[in-house]
């Protein structure tokens, strides 16, 4: 019952030997630990992956645009949110890592040209009368605190940029020292948070 530690390629190796080289050369092999599992955050998104959310909501949208040909012109187009069964083709990714891909990063609502300066404009004042109506908080560590502020990246992506700007973008831009530098050319004060 009682197995053989693995050594993982490792060499047992004579601790009598007389060669210096070697013997170092044996013990790091000895005390070798193979390299741990990525864990699914760490790994890079491939073309494939894109791929595959992209076509699966295109797919989601394009059946809800012909299923509801009665709707009112106005109407905003569907959320998304079967991203489970989208993780079930996905075996290394999660529900939240596949949702923040598509708002963040793969949406084609999301505008990737550089913000403008009316854009800087509001998203200073919007954040900052946002921030500022939140009651003070003391976080327990960093995640936390940035949990916090990317909601009200979101709120302000959502309620001000109608959603052609990401919350992260937003957050991205707000520490950007060339939005610090123009807030302060325009006299609105520091920029905190």
């Amino acid at each position: 019952q009682n197995k053989p530690p693995e050594n993982h390629g490792a060499t047992l190796v004579d601790l009598t030997a007389e060669d210096d080289h070697s013997t170092s050369v044996n013990k790091a092999l000895q005390t070798h630990q193979p390299a741990q599992p990525v864990q699914p955050d760490q790994l890079q998104w491939s073309k494939l992956e894109d791929s595959i959310i992209v076509n699966t909501i295109n797919t989601f949208l394009h059946q809800h645009a012909r299923e509801s040909t009665t709707a009112p012109a106005s109407a905003s187009p569907p959320l998304f949110t079967h991203w489970g069964a989208l993780a079930k083709k996905l075996p290394n990714r999660t529900e939240p890592q596949i949702c923040h891909r598509w708002i963040n990063h793969l949406n084609p609502a999301i505008s990737t040209a550089p913000f403008t300066h009316d854009e800087d404009i509001l998203l200073y004042k919007r954040y900052s009368a946002l921030f500022l109506q939140q009651p003070r908080r003391d976080f327990r560590n960093r995640r936390e605190k940035y949990l916090w502020q990317m909601d009200l990246f979101n709120h302000v992506s959502v309620n001000n940029f109608r959603n052609k700007r990401s919350g992260l973008q937003l957050r991205r831009r707000w520490y950007d020292a060339e939005f610090r530098e123009m807030i302060k050319k325009l006299h609105y004060g520091p920029v905190g948070a």
